[in-house]
């Protein structure tokens, strides 16, 4: 994935200001792994600048140097056909006029853009964030993901191709199958020795399995060159006899982001968590309130986010083997985003206490209390079963992505 800033400047303003702005932005973003682009400053240029990023680049970063450049920006949006962009402008020379004037005519054009504002001198932080933005945005649309457990691709994954203008590759089990047997011996005993110890169980024939299954995703995920991939577990589970909750909790420990269920809506929430947070999101079931307090459950947890993880049947089935797991006291953000993806919703909330709370639930449990929220209204609101759970209070960062995604926001927190 490919991150690239593209500065506009107006010669009006004179070189040597514009571009002592850019020396100062290009520090910054050069050193969160940014590209920054030659100045643009005609239409040409533009357009060269627009047909030189090809399809690598998904969320550009435009830096408006000076006013007078919204022309510009928009000859390169249009050029290079790229439907969405992160604005970064100053306080200074009219850079947020030309901010605001290119979001509001490319809104227009159905290509959306959210705007960031710095200061001159005091631009570290807009920036950072605008490149946390741009980077996670990117880490979704133009993906390819991978749905084990689909021989075809159906509506679902049309729809979610449609949504992220991304590429949906069915995997058959028969298919996966192939990559679990391809591990040497040796490797799958690293991987089990690994499993003994972080989660408490003793050695056996179906963690070799497990092993070979997280071993198997792993290679399926270079070999076949995608970005992300989600299992159909329950199927799996009734094939196999045991759960791939061990491996994907895996693979999220290593930042391939693995979803549960086939659900690509989860997992676009999940990948939107590892870009903005930088650790995997949990992505869970509401199973209840105790004291207006929402109680979340699931039988994964990916290992980088779970605190003293254990191996314990599986809830619903009792096969082997869910994750029992506590999560870091603090602050989250929870999220879920409707089945036909037009709405996310959102809500900080602080974790109350979390584990394996009880047996009449999926294993890794958590009770959030969300601020502002009544339980009523989340019952009657919620877009969809599934919630990711992301580290800190992450609102306004995906009140950004869902403009860039063209989605409503709706804030459970919120009174309105």
């Amino acid at each position: 994935m490919r991150l690239v800033a593209v500065p506009f400047a107006s010669r009006i303003h004179g070189e040597e200001y514009y571009r002592s702005v850019l020396e100062e932005l290009s520090g910054v973003l050069r050193g969160l792994g940014v590209e920054v682009l030659p100045v643009v400053t005609d239409v040409d240029e533009a357009r060269r600048a627009a047909e030189s990023l090809g399809r690598g680049v998904r969320v550009p970063i435009l830096l408006m140097l000076t006013g007078g450049t919204s022309r510009l920006a928009r000859r390169f949006m249009a050029s290079g056909d790229i439907k969405r962009a992160v604005v970064l402008a100053h306080d200074e020379h009219n850079s947020l006029a030309s901010a605001i004037s290119v979001r509001a005519r490319l809104d227009i054009e159905g290509r959306p853009t959210t705007v960031y504002l710095c200061r001159r001198g005091v631009c570290g932080d807009a920036a950072r964030d605008a490149v946390r933005i741009a980077r996670a945005v990117s880490m979704l649309v133009g993906s390819r993901v991978g749905v084990v457990g689909r021989e075809e691709r159906d509506d679902e994954a049309m729809e979610f191709e449609m949504f992220a203008d991304a590429e949906v590759v069915p995997v058959g089990f028969d298919e996966l199958e192939g990559y679990t047997k391809a591990p040497s011996s040796d490797e799958v005993s690293r991987v089990v020795d690994e499993l003994s110890t972080v989660l408490g169980v003793d050695r056996s024939p179906v963690l070799e399995e497990i092993a070979r299954l997280y071993l198997g995703l792993r290679r399926l995920v270079k070999d076949r060159a995608l970005d992300h991939v989600t299992i159909d577990c329950f199927p799996y589970i009734l094939r196999k006899g045991y759960t791939p909750c061990i491996a994907l909790a895996m693979l999220n420990r290593d930042g391939i982001v693995a979803g549960c269920e086939a659900d690509l809506q989860a997992l676009s929430l999940m990948v939107l968590a590892r870009g903005l947070t930088g650790v995997s999101g949990w992505i869970a079931n509401p199973s209840g309130f105790e004291d207006d307090a929402l109680v979340l459950a699931h039988c994964t947890a990916a290992l980088d986010v779970a605190s003293a993880p254990r191996a314990v049947p599986h809830f619903e089935t009792g096969r082997p083997y869910g994750i029992a797991a506590r999560l870091s006291a603090g602050v989250y953000t929870v999220a879920s985003l409707s089945y036909d993806y037009t709405v996310m919703a959102v809500a900080r909330a602080r974790l109350v206490r979390s584990g394996m709370l009880s047996e009449n639930r999926c294993r890794t449990q958590a009770v959030l209390r969300i601020e502002g929220a009544e339980p009523a209204r989340l019952l009657d609101e919620a877009p969809a079963n599934h919630h990711v759970v992301m580290r800190g209070d992450v609102r306004e960062q995906l009140r950004r992505v869902a403009r860039l995604l063209s989605l409503e926001l709706l804030d459970y927190s919120s009174s309105e």
